[in-house]
């Protein structure tokens, strides 16, 4: 009975994106078996630096009363960038279908608040009214590919608010899924017998795991 309850359980992923001006932030936080399991990812800004970008991450986490915390610096560059092409290239080289998978257990997902509010504003109206109507095309085109990949449960809430008289941009995304541990479950095992039809596809995910562990600063 225990398992069956677990396996019921819902993953709760809540999560808050925002740019205002110059100041990016973004957070997850993951609920795991009623809350026993938490964990957090917080991304408190992202700076240009040259032809880079610098971010700063912070996590913190909560499991069967063991609390940790961790933060690191990064740099995305073009070298990263190749990395992340290679890393992804491989994933689809070691799972035979990757991509079939992934789609399973996205539409598992249940989306319970998607709120989505944008500020835009170029000091013209012609330009802002442009800009705005820009703006709206790109968050329904969004919602029409996301409604195809997760189940809607709720009514999204999107808005742009013009600026006429004024020069300015922000816009901030907020978000509430769940999807069932036994869902989660089933694409583990479905990676692992897709891995399992190409040669050095287990041992080559299990290899591509390990690389991708956060390192502490």
């Amino acid at each position: 009975m225990l398992l069956l309850a677990v396996a019921l359980s819902d993953i709760s992923l809540t999560g808050h994106v925002s740019r205002k001006g110059r100041d990016d932030y973004m957070q997850l936080d993951v609920t795991v078996l009623w809350g026993i399991i938490r964990y957090r990812l917080v991304i408190p800004f992202a700076r240009f630096q040259g032809t880079s970008v610098k971010l700063q991450s912070e996590r913190s986490g909560n499991t069967l009363g063991e609390k940790l915390a961790s933060s690191a610096a990064e740099s995305v560059d073009a070298q990263a960038a190749k990395k992340l092409f290679e890393k992804t290239r491989d994933m689809l080289r070691f799972t035979r279908d990757l991509s079939d998978v992934v789609k399973r257990m996205l539409c598992s997902i249940r989306m319970k608040e998607w709120r989505w509010t944008t500020t835009v504003g170029t000091g013209d109206a012609v330009s802002t009214a442009m800009t705005t109507g820009l703006a709206w095309s790109v968050k329904t085109s969004v919602l029409g590919v996301l409604s195809q990949l997760v189940r809607l449960q709720a009514s999204p809430q999107l808005e742009v608010i013009p600026l006429f008289n004024a020069t300015a941009f922000s816009t901030e995304l907020h978000y509430r899924a769940r999807i069932r541990v036994s869902a989660v479950a089933a694409m583990g095992i479905r990676l692992l017998i897709h891995a399992g039809k190409e040669k050095g596809g287990v041992t080559g995910w299990f290899r591509l795991l390990k690389d991708m562990q956060p390192r502490s600063a």
